[in-house]
């Protein structure tokens, strides 16, 4: 099971890809490619020092950055036509997998009995620090991560009383994940992180590559449901670990917290990303969608302190329109 691990890196971050390849050595992995998103002046410089000291490393050197879409994309193509690989492990700057965790994923892989796996399966390492997929991997509530057909960006009018619950549980209780166990090591969730994912490559020619216009964000999730959606499944495997080594900017107490203080760009991309998501895939029903935007954004509103939220509207806007382009900063204020 020759394995590639594909990696995107950017800006100054070299002091994190670095310890995410030691990890990738450790875990014996048999090639690792590395695209390289424009990253700066300094990190580059240590890349390549890098690159000529470890044989089974193999760099693509980007003149600007296409972002996860783009530079996901690129990788993807290199490790497709590389006899060397056979299965792909993507995995971020930042995810540096633990002692045992690709093992651990060859092995689920060889034991498990599903018809045409290389073209219908991916596997999913676990992140403690995105709870979440574990929680709807052990419920088995896809609700948890994409929320119900028709909702808006995951909020829909039905869910208010579980939200308020959920709210209540995490915030005030300080409900924990961890109590959460399952009497097995894995469960299905409808969509994945790029950070994590492992599966044989002839499952790109399913599910084809990631939407480069998406440039940051959700483009993993529209990439991933594309597995779900024709009919295939997504093994989160719970003690296979990769960890994070910094911290993901959204965190807020709720989500109109991260999207009204979030990084205006990163909200820019998350929403107008996911509208064009849910639009594609999970809106049957127009009217009611509609509906649960209304309702998000009269939240939203209060939530902001009764102000119009600029950089999220016109990211809802243009999402709606299937406006898919490299946003200019300068339009965000």
């Amino acid at each position: 099971m020759k394995t590639c691990a594909v990696i995107v890196t950017y800006g100054n971050r070299f002091h994190l890809l670095k310890k995410v390849i030691e990890g990738c050595l450790e875990e014996k992995v048999d090639k690792i490619i590395v695209v390289d998103n424009n990253s700066l002046p300094e990190s580059r410089e240590n890349i390549k020092k890098l690159e000529k000291e470890i044989p089974n490393l193999e760099v693509i050197y980007l003149d600007e950055n296409k972002g996860s879409g783009g530079g996901y994309k690129i990788g993807l193509q290199k490790a497709y036509n590389d006899e060397e690989c056979e299965f792909i492990w993507l995995l971020d700057d930042d995810n540096k997998p633990e002692k045992g965790s690709l093992k651990i994923l060859k092995d689920f892989w060889k034991k498990l009995n599903v018809k045409e796996k290389e073209k219908n399966v991916a596997l999913l390492s676990n992140r403690p620090s995105r709870p979440f997929y574990k929680e709807t991997a052990i419920k088995n509530d896809e609700r948890i991560i994409l929320g119900r057909i028709n909702s808006f960006i995951g909020f829909h009018v039905l869910d208010l009383p579980y939200i308020v619950v959920r709210f209540l549980k995490r915030v005030l209780l300080k409900e924990n994940i961890d109590k959460y166990i399952s009497d097995k090591n894995w469960g299905i969730v409808p969509v994945a992180p790029y950070g994590g994912l492992f599966f044989h490559k002839k499952l790109i020619d399913v599910i084809g590559y990631p939407m480069e216009e998406f440039f940051l964000y959700q483009d993993d999730f529209e990439y991933t449901y594309r597995i779900t959606e024709k009919g295939g499944k997504i093994y989160l495997i719970l003690n296979s670990i990769v960890e994070d080594l910094e911290k993901s900017w959204a965190g807020g107490t709720t989500i109109f917290h991260d999207y009204n203080k979030g990084p205006k760009m990163r909200v820019y991309y998350t929403v107008r990303n996911r509208v064009y998501f849910d639009l594609k895939y999970r809106v049957t029903n127009k009217p009611l969608y509609i509906l649960n935007m209304i309702l998000f954004k009269t939240l939203l509103f209060i939530f902001n302190g009764f102000k119009s939220n600029k950089v999220f509207n016109m990211a809802v806007e243009d999402g709606m329109k299937g406006k898919l382009e490299k946003v200019d900063l300068e339009k965000l204020g």
